[in-house]
């Protein structure tokens, strides 16, 4: 672990000024303060492995728990450390590892002992750290200086870090509308377009739109969030009581636009589907009829000039399978319990050229006027949630939605 500036040991200029005595005294006490902090990084070490090798099933949970009480009662100096683990830790581990290092920063602030603060600043720096270990570098940052929070926001709009992209465009969103309370829409125009540049939350994105639009400067919403628009759709298959999720209809085994299938309801075919709707919702009632235990299968080839990893991120009310490029992601059979944007997320690897994302997506019976919502929105993305456009994307105009969001 590198130290801070704030050093805990004597400078060297003390040997000199006291004598050759004292000096070989203060070298023996260093090399022993030496060896015990080395002794003592070794513990975090082997601490944070026994963390780090916990599972999601549990296993190593009885060793992690006593590492994570030896790493709770460290100093703030080794803060750094712990969060450079949150780099490579499992969402169980991640969780001792902020528990540590919430308890050493309360006990810090409670008792006023010096924060390793150049060293939290070398890792806030760098965007290579973990997304959300770095927002904790810097809510501490803040915490002990307030000042930080102007120093750093303003210029953090393509911040990898979702959480620190925000607060920094709330603040040139802010800085916006205080200009247009004074009547200067010139000058809150590239204010607006600025801040828009690392807009990646849906709300944002629509505020500062809506703020533009007024000003007579049209954006695509879709665009800039990466929502895919264009699909080829295909059903109803059958979904009663719930077979739908585990059958393997046609198109899970093979992708054949040209193919006709037995459906629910008689023989079915791949159509074009593509939404006009501003929000980016695919409504399957209106790709189809308004139907009860039925399943529709959604492609889109998704053409890229090179191969990168990527996000697919989606919400749905209803249950969904998803698939890249044949490959199997996830799914879930649960049907209007809750939708959000970006409700699930998922990395994936696409190819260069051609990839088809399949998503199935199911509806049950509820007869609830609520339970009538049979859609989803998707959007591919980085990591930090800034759109990745196919190549072939349609130029689509789009429409106020008539959908009631979540």
């Amino acid at each position: 672990m590198t130290m801070s500036n704030n050093v805990r040991h004597a400078p060297s200029k003390r040997i000199i000024r006291y004598g050759h005595l004292f000096a070989c005294t203060l070298a023996l006490s260093c090399l022993h303060t030496h060896v015990s902090w080395a002794a003592e990084r070794a513990n975090v070490s082997k601490d944070l492995e026994a963390v780090l090798a916990v599972d999601s099933e549990g296993k190593g949970n009885a060793a992690a728990k006593a590492a994570w009480q030896n790493l709770a009662a460290q100093d703030a100096y080794s803060v750094p450390e712990l969060l450079a683990a949150l780099d490579k830790a499992n969402p169980l581990a991640a969780n001792y590892l902020r528990s540590a290092i919430d308890a050493i920063i309360e006990r810090s602030i409670r008792d006023k002992t010096p924060l390793p603060t150049n060293e939290l600043t070398n890792f806030l720096s760098t965007q290579t750290h973990n997304a959300r270990a770095r927002r904790l570098a810097y809510e501490i940052l803040v915490a002990a200086d307030p000042t930080v929070k102007d120093k750093w926001i303003p210029n953090s709009l393509l911040d990898p870090s979702p959480e620190i992209r925000r607060d920094a465009v709330t603040y040139w969103l802010t800085k916006a509308q205080d200009v247009l309370s004074k009547g200067n829409e010139k000058e809150a125009k590239p204010i607006l377009e600025k801040a828009l540049t690392g807009a990646v939350d849906e709300d944002q994105v629509k505020e500062i739109a809506d703020k533009l639009g007024k000003l007579g400067e049209k954006v695509d919403v879709t665009a800039h969030l990466g929502l895919v628009l264009n699909w080829k759709v295909i059903g109803p298959f059958d979904n009663t009581e719930g077979k739908g999720f585990g059958a393997v209809y046609p198109p899970e085994e093979k992708i054949d636009f040209a193919a006709k299938y037995k459906g629910k309801n008689g023989e079915v075919a791949w159509k074009d589907f593509v939404t006009a709707d501003d929000k980016g919702y695919v409504n399957l009632n209106k790709a189809f009829t308004q139907e009860k235990d039925v399943v529709a299968y959604c492609a889109s080839v998704f053409n890229l000039p090179e191969a990168r990893k990527v996000n697919v991120r989606f919400g749905t009310p209803n249950g969904w399978k998803l698939w890249v490029n044949g490959k199997p992601i996830f799914g879930r059979d649960e049907y209007h319990s809750g939708e959000s944007f970006d409700q699930f997320s998922f990395d994936v690897d696409l190819k260069a050229g051609e990839n088809v994302i399949l998503f199935k997506c199911m509806q049950n019976n509820q007869p609830e006027s609520w339970a009538v919502d049979w859609r989803y929105r998707l959007r591919v993305c980085d990591p930090s949630g800034t759109a990745v456009l196919a190549s072939n994307r349609p130029k689509v105009e789009t429409t106020p939605s008539t959908e009631e969001g979540p």
